[in-house]
């Protein structure tokens, strides 16, 4: 199973199990699949444990792929995958769902982040069970900025991170 969100600028690739583990294992073999380069540096320490992470999900429930994987960020003009987004997990039992998500540092202040947030979160509340998006920044002002783009209020402030919350209208 494999899906896809278009924006104005952008081409978001859900990607299945074994692409995920290409991403950590080869991202040149990944990039030779979808016929263009992949930014190597999307996929650091973070992204690799995450990975991990929606990997071993992803295996005992295939239903919810798409709420695990990361997505491909890809710019449409001249393709180049230049970032990775995706939730953490299915929406819980109050309907919120935590997204995480990084782009590469070349592409930074472009609106690409912001863009590629907000086709996440429109998909999202498609989902009748999903009321609210999730985001927690660690001092990070610019994705602070990007969760406020799209909507996030302040939730929480604790000693390093502060929680963002999309709500659904």
């Amino acid at each position: 199973m494999s899906a896809e969100l278009l924006t104005r600028r952008l081409r978001l690739m859900a990607l299945p199990e074994n692409q995920l583990k290409m991403c950590v294992d080869d991202t040149t073999k990944l990039a030779a699949e979808f016929g263009f380069p992949i930014s190597e540096k999307i996929v650091d320490t973070p992204v690799i444990r995450a990975i991990a992470i929606k990997r071993a999900k992803m295996a005992v429930d295939t239903a919810h792929y798409l709420w695990y994987t990361y997505w491909l960020i890809v710019t449409k003009n001249n393709p180049v995958g230049i970032g990775l987004i995706g939730f953490k997990d299915h929406p819980d039992q109050n309907g919120s769902v935590e997204i995480g998500y990084g782009l590469d540092d070349g592409h930074w202040n472009q609106g690409y982040m912001t863009e590629a947030l907000t086709a996440m979160r429109d998909w999202a509340f498609t989902h009748n069970d999903c009321r609210t998006v999730v985001g927690v920044t660690v001092n990070n002002p610019a994705s602070e900025r990007v969760l406020q783009k799209c909507g996030a209020q302040k939730f929480a402030v604790e000693k390093d991170d502060t929680t963002w919350k999309i709500y659904k209208s």
